[in-house]
């Protein structure tokens, strides 16, 4: 058997992009999946880690829309807050006006 041990099933990206494998944890009954995970993996055969990370994108936008307000950080992780965060303190920015109003008296 020709590869390194253990890495027989992982192949090399030629796109140019780097992923991370991290776990994705699903509870079992015995040793089979829960009845949820099995009909989701039967429903989109071989795509549904492709559409787990379609899932999670439409919900991280979700969360931007609904949640979350933007400072002028240059970090794209670090510059959502959460509405009851009033100010960022990477920039000094705050939320909205009436919130700068309040802090600056």
């Amino acid at each position: 058997m020709a590869g390194k041990k253990g890495r027989s099933g992982r192949k090399p990206r030629t796109d140019g992009l780097k992923s991370k494998a991290v776990a994705l944890y699903i509870l079992h009954s015995g040793k089979t999946p829960v009845t949820w995970f099995r009909f989701f993996k039967r429903i989109h055969g071989s795509r549904w880690q492709e559409k787990v990370r379609q899932l999670m994108r439409e919900e991280n936008a979700h969360a931007k829309r609904t949640r979350l307000w933007r400072c002028d950080c240059d970090d794209p992780f670090l510059q959502w807050h959460f509405f009851h965060v009033d100010k960022c303190h990477g920039c000094e920015m705050y939320k909205n006006e009436i919130t700068r109003r309040i802090y600056e008296r």
